[in-house]
């Protein structure tokens, strides 16, 4: 049996219930905000030497976006509270010699904990 609830049609099985006939729609993708809205070459050189310049015994920090912002000289877009905004943009250098960094999390709103790698 077939009933049009004024949204769509849904399937009804022999017992009434209803029938499952297709996969429900997919949630929207994170969106894609390109390589202009993330920091430019210049600023992530002066992230990265932020976190070059830490002790070398100092595995994992947590920065503030606030304090990301004083460290590259400009203001980020709201965006940058999200983990997926990091996620789109470059990496903080190369994994494997104890130099480069990478986002662990987000552990608070506007938050951001990075650990070397």
């Amino acid at each position: 049996m077939t009933l049009n609830n004024g949204v769509g049609r849904e399937e009804l099985n022999a017992d009434g219930s209803l029938a499952v006939t297709q996969q429900p729609p997919k949630p929207p993708e994170a969106p894609a905000w390109g390589a202009a809205h993330c920091l430019s070459k210049d600023e992530w050189g002066k992230f990265r030497t932020y976190l070059t310049d830490r002790p070398r015994d100092e595995a994992r920090t947590l920065l503030s976006i606030a304090e990301v912002e004083r460290i590259v000289g400009r203001r980020l877009p709201a965006e940058a509270g999200l983990p997926t905004w990091w996620a789109q943009c470059p990496g903080l250098g190369e994994c494997g010699d104890g130099t480069a960094w990478r986002v662990a999390g987000m552990p608070g709103h506007y938050l951001i904990e990075l650990v070397r790698c």
